[in-house]
């Protein structure tokens, strides 16, 4: 390491951040504000190595005391950063109070080099663990790999000034003058040239990979959308359609029982005359959230088939289970308790009508939804609120439903 040029190291560390900066303010433009104080954060760095480099010929001051403020400011900047990229927020006195005890204390010791470097290392240090703790913190919640590569950055800055203070409190002092050729100072510059690179490395990484998850996440939900009745939440009809026929095809390659349940709101119109479409809806969503709870193996389907029909597929279930599930069904709505002045039992209430048939590839999935639907009718013609279900040996060609009694309350 001897053989390295300290000046040289402290321009090449300047050119890397205003390089670094430039691009950052660049891809900030009209994308996101926390660029913008990265960007801010490596031109600081970058003004800071310049100061440095041209010690001996400005005046202390500049060289010495603003040159060290404005490394805090790199720190305190790119903190303001991840806090907006995070949506957190640091105190204001947590940011630059740093960069105040930076300003006092060198312009309080600007003949002692060894307390300086000292109060320096203390100070960037503690920036630098905040900034990994913070980032540690959210690790969960940030998708990708940038944030690893800013750990590891801000973690070896950390362990930069640690070894300075270290060598500071040792002695004999070595690093009186900024351009000394000591190891402790070309292993500290040597980062600083690598730092804005791997932080920028780092910053794009994170704000892109947090771009693709959150397209992933925008086309999951628009997915889910598309195949998702808004109102509640349950399958809606084309995704029902899918879904009947891809689960009896499995069915069919196990020649397991297929049922599927048809469900229709009894006296739905004068419910909404009565009580209003607002309140119709809500009713809608109680009632759906009854047949989630009724719908939670692998398999099980639920969907809003139209207004206030409602369509359940189980795969696997014979014909005593599934019509047993129909009366829970029923009577879990019934349950609610919701008024309706206008239904002669002066509650909401549900026919359903149950079928259920072994899968067959050589038989279409409509066959089974038909003859639910023809056990719903039967319901629905015997005063609603009850369940029918089409016979458990019946086949596509046989279509006549028959009852099953309604338990006794």
């Amino acid at each position: 390491m001897t053989g390295l040029s300290v000046p040289t190291l402290l321009a090449a560390t300047a050119v890397a951040s205003f390089v670094m900066a430039a691009a950052l303010a660049i891809v900030a433009y009209r994308r996101m504000a926390a660029f913008l104080s990265w960007a801010g954060a490596l031109a600081a760095h970058g003004v800071t190595y310049v100061l440095f480099m041209l010690r001996g010929a400005i005046p202390d001051l500049l060289s010495i005391v603003v040159a060290n403020v404005a490394l805090s400011a790199t720190f305190a900047l790119f903190a303001a950063g991840l806090a907006q990229f995070q949506g957190r927020r640091f105190p204001l006195v947590a940011l630059w109070g740093p960069a105040v005890v930076v300003a006092v204390a060198f312009a309080a010791f600007l003949d002692d080099a060894r307390v300086r470097v000292i109060v320096a290392g203390v100070v960037f240090s503690a920036q630098a663990l905040v900034i990994l703790v913070a980032l540690v913190q959210h690790r969960k919640v940030t998708p990708g790999r940038g944030q690893y590569v800013l750990m590891a950055g801000f973690a070896l800055v950390v362990l930069i000034f640690a070894g300075r203070i270290v060598a500071a409190l040792r002695g004999p002092f070595e690093m009186a003058s900024i351009l000394s050729g000591s190891p402790v100072q070309q292993a500290s510059f040597m980062v600083a040239v690598l730092m804005p690179m791997l932080l920028a490395m780092g910053l794009v990484l994170m704000v892109e990979e947090r771009a693709g998850a959150e397209l992933q996440e925008a086309n999951r939900k628009l997915e889910e959308l598309s195949v998702t009745d808004a109102l509640t939440g349950l399958s809606n009809r084309r995704h029902f359609d899918r879904l009947l026929a891809s689960e009896w095809s499995r069915a069919a390659r196990r020649g397991s029982p297929f049922a599927v349940l048809m469900v229709d709101v009894d006296h739905f119109k004068r419910f909404n005359d009565r009580y209003g479409h607002l309140a119709g809806d809500d009713c809608l969503v109680r009632i759906a959230g009854v047949l989630k709870t009724f719908t939670r193996r692998s398999g099980d389907v639920a969907a809003r088939y139209g207004g206030e029909e409602f369509a359940i597929v189980y795969s696997d279930m014979p014909a005593e289970a599934a019509a047993r599930m129909a009366e829970n069904v029923r009577q879990g709505v019934e349950g609610l308790a919701i008024p309706h002045e206008d239904s002669p039992s002066g509650r909401v209430t549900l026919s359903v009508g149950v079928a259920t048939m072994p899968a067959s590839r050589d038989i279409a999935a409509e066959a089974v939804l038909r003859r639910a639907d023809e056990a719903l009718y039967e319901a629905k013609a015997s005063g609603r609120n009850v369940v029918r279900a089409a016979m458990a040996t019946l086949t596509p060609d046989r279509p006549p439903a028959g009852g099953i009694p309604r338990p006794s309350p």
